[in-house]
């Protein structure tokens, strides 16, 4: 009796430690089973991830041959049929080519490049106070009616928001309200100021008595009592161009706005000469900010600039990845029109400098100097 007691507990702890390893064995294999998901949904993000980033920088290569293309046919060496700005081919020369990795490697490259030559609008960041950017104005109008300009609207974004007291991004700066005066930089805490230049000159040679500019300060107000000028030149023959606005400082449309375009600026003009040209020229002061140009003709029809930007969009692909990148290219070259000067009638100091107090203004005796 006792023996058969003993083979029976024997046979009762066999089956007990069997039950165990089986235990075991699946929960190790559901642990093995959630490593390698893991395993493989990182590498897959890594693949994504890195293939992402080919296609990315496969359109900055995209972008880059665009610029270089776009320099080739603004110097007459290459045309505008092997360009192919109106569609998504590469340009025809074989040294430009889409393909950057071929596809029994890692098949790399873009699949699309367009250049928009007449864009409707004007765009630029200016990343520090005091750039500037200079265009020539030449309008186009799509639908082929009038050219002639009845006024080019300014729009540019507020700086960073101001924080609140808790360190958190506020809901934006303040606005200057209808306050004409220019500050010194260190007391500055609104929006940048616009400096911007309208010149207006014949084509082919000339000189500086026949430049006519319209020259002013565009102050960031808060929407009233907004001084938004009826003409920037009176309208007139070639020689009766004379700027109704110049050097002034005049109070621009702002709206404490962060999501979009904040201050707004008009420029009306009348009947300005076809055989005359006209530039821009724009200077961000205080602070960095985005600007945008946009214009319309006497019959309100929406006008396009022409020669001043090119928009390059191109889609770059790895594998089956696709990124899209879109660059704007400045066309225009600033000219020799100096954006500083210093004129005197007799001598001139080789020492200059910039001051607000009135006891720092003393002349030298038969000099034009002025000594510090």
């Amino acid at each position: 009796m006792l023996i058969m007691l003993s083979k029976f507990k024997k046979h009762e702890t066999g089956a007990a430690s069997l039950l165990v390893v089986m235990f075991m064995t699946i929960i190790l294999t559901i642990v093995t089973i959630g490593f390698l998901r893991i395993a493989l949904n990182e590498q897959r993000i890594s693949t994504d991830d890195d293939l992402t980033s080919r296609a990315f920088f496969a359109a900055e290569s995209g972008i880059e041959d665009a610029r270089r293309a776009i320099q080739e046919n603004l110097s007459g060496t290459l045309t505008d049929a092997q360009l192919n700005a109106d569609n998504c081919d590469v340009p025809t020369p074989a040294r430009y080519t889409d393909v950057l990795s071929s596809t029994a490697e890692f098949d790399i490259g873009y699949s699309c490049m367009l250049i928009d030559y007449t864009p409707e609008s004007i765009r630029s960041d200016l990343s520090s106070a005091n750039q500037t950017r200079q265009y020539q104005i030449i309008p186009i109008n799509e639908g082929g009616g009038t050219t002639n300009i009845r006024n080019i609207r300014l729009q540019w974004h507020m700086d960073a928001p101001a924080p609140t007291g808790d360190g958190d991004v506020g809901a934006g700066v303040n606005l200057r309200g209808n306050q004409t005066n220019i500050p010194r930089y260190g007391n500055w805490s609104f929006p940048a100021m616009m400096h911007v230049s309208f010149i207006n000159y014949p084509a082919g040679n000339f000189g500086r008595a026949d430049i006519i500019d319209s020259d002013m300060w565009i102050s960031p107000g808060n929407g009233s009592g907004s001084t938004n000028p009826q003409r920037i030149f009176n309208g007139g023959g070639s020689n009766s161009i004379n700027p109704s606005v110049d050097g002034e400082v005049l109070v621009a449309s702002c709206a404490n706005n962060n999501n979009d375009f904040s201050c707004t600026m008009d420029f009306f003009f009348n009947s300005l000469p076809p055989s005359r040209r006209l530039e821009v020229r724009i200077t961000n002061l205080y602070r960095p900010t985005s600007l945008e140009m946009t214009m319309t003709a006497v019959n309100g029809d929406p006008l396009l600039f022409d020669e001043a930007q090119a928009v390059v969009d191109v889609t770059g692909r790895a594998g089956a990845v696709y990124r899209r990148v879109e660059a704007v290219l400045d066309l225009s070259t600033p000219d020799l029109l100096p954006e500083f000067a210093i004129q005197t009638a007799s001598d001139i100091c080789k020492d200059f400098a910039f001051t607000d107090d009135p006891l720092q203004f003393r002349g030298q005796p038969n000099t034009s100097c002025q000594s510090l």
